[in-house]
């Protein structure tokens, strides 16, 4: 069992003793944060990719005219959830990306979703850079 320990120490500080014994596969925590960084971009980019394709899809489905919040929603793929609607939709809304078009009555059975002028000009500068 004292085979796996690359390392064992012993001291006597006053009164007591210590016997310290030290892994030899240890790593140190900073070279794990190392790792988890590396791990974290790699999916933060994943993710961003992810959220800019649905975006797009979004405001691809915008393009054609006003749509309801269902139909948004089943352009990325997703169900009519409140929790779906309040990750995709209500940050579009709050860029001013997308606009509702009953404003006053925002949970009416009657609204719909259209792009704003800069909706339009960042779906455009979108395909330009596919091009």
């Amino acid at each position: 069992m004292i085979e796996i320990y690359k390392k064992i120490e012993y001291s006597e500080p006053s009164n007591s003793f210590q016997i310290q014994f030290i892994k030899r596969n240890y790593t140190p925590i900073s070279e794990c944060d190392l790792v988890s960084e590396q791990v974290t971009g790699q999916v933060t980019g994943q993710v961003s990719e992810q959220v800019s394709e649905q975006v797009h899809k979004i405001l691809s489905a915008c393009k054609s005219g006003e749509k309801s919040k269902k139909e948004l929603l089943a352009a990325v793929g997703l169900s009519n959830a409140y929790l779906n609607y309040q990750r995709h939709i209500v940050p579009l809304l709050g860029k001013k990306i997308l606009e509702m078009t009953i404003p006053d009555k925002p949970k009416s059975r009657l609204q719909k979703y259209r792009l704003t002028e800069k909706g339009e000009n960042l779906i455009e500068s979108s395909n330009n850079k596919k091009i």
